[in-house]
């Protein structure tokens, strides 16, 4: 295998700590800092995401209504609401992140995406297929 797969395939595994964190109960893992941090990390990677793309949605409908003259307000509220919602969110969350120095957000990449996608699932009904992501959704669930 060459060096550079196999180490993307070492990335991607989950390592041993994150399958025992995985199987304790909640409340063990709201504690552990760095669970946590990853699993609000995750939260905020989707609602930010989710927050740009409505605003990119709000600014196409306006675009095609300049074009037509016919705006759809039904549709612009809807997004508007959605935008509230995740600007609502992003603030509650980033209010819990942990204190001290790793109580800023982990970026946007890899496993933090990975959560952000299982949130996803997760606000649509559907669980997520890879349980130590469901996990870290689980831990941030109200």
């Amino acid at each position: 295998m060459p060096r550079v797969a196999l180490l993307l395939f070492l990335m991607a595994a989950p390592s041993g700590w994150e399958e025992g964190m995985a199987a304790r109960p909640v409340a063990e893992r709201r504690a552990d800092d760095r669970w946590s941090r990853a699993a609000i990390s995750g939260l905020l990677c989707f609602y930010r995401g989710d927050r740009k793309a409505a605003l990119q949605e709000i600014a196409t409908e306006q675009n095609y209504g300049r074009l037509s003259g016919f705006v759809n307000k039904l549709k612009l509220y809807d997004l508007s609401q959605r935008v509230r919602r995740d600007d609502e969110q992003v603030a509650l969350w980033v209010a819990r992140l942990p204190p001290g120095p790793r109580g800023k957000p982990l970026g946007c990449t890899d496993r933090v995406a990975e959560i952000a996608e299982c949130v996803g699932l997760d606000l649509a009904g559907d669980p997520c297929a890879d349980h130590i992501m469901q996990a870290y959704v689980e831990t941030v669930a109200e």
